[in-house]
């Protein structure tokens, strides 16, 4: 229910927890029984993994070029224009992130 945006505010809130509470058999109030657009929402948040309150950047970064390097079957020109970035920046990412090693990029002809 956190992760939720709660457009209707406080009278949302009421109606949801009086619907739930009378519509409610066992007495005990599941994920389940939440509407599917609440269930999304959470779904949606447990993908992004906090630490302690706060987003874990590397993780994210590394997801996100993880994620646009398989969508392109590991075509690094196309990922990087997925990622809005150079393909030498993707490249520097992921040396970073520790997806290529040093040897890789002397390989590729980069200089490091």
């Amino acid at each position: 229910m956190n992760a939720y945006s709660w457009p209707g505010n406080i009278r949302q809130i009421e109606n949801l927890v009086e619907r739930l509470v009378v519509l409610n058999r066992s007495g005990t109030i599941l994920a389940a029984d939440l509407p599917n657009e609440m269930r999304i929402a959470e779904a949606e948040a447990e993908r992004i993994p906090p630490i302690g309150g706060i987003y874990d950047l590397h993780a994210l970064e590394r997801e996100a070029v993880v994620s646009a390097l398989n969508k392109t079957h590991f075509n690094q020109s196309q990922a990087a224009i997925l990622l809005g970035i150079s393909r030498k920046q993707l490249r520097t990412r992921m040396k970073n992130l520790g997806l290529i090693s040093d040897h890789e990029d002397l390989q590729d002809g980069e200089k490091i």
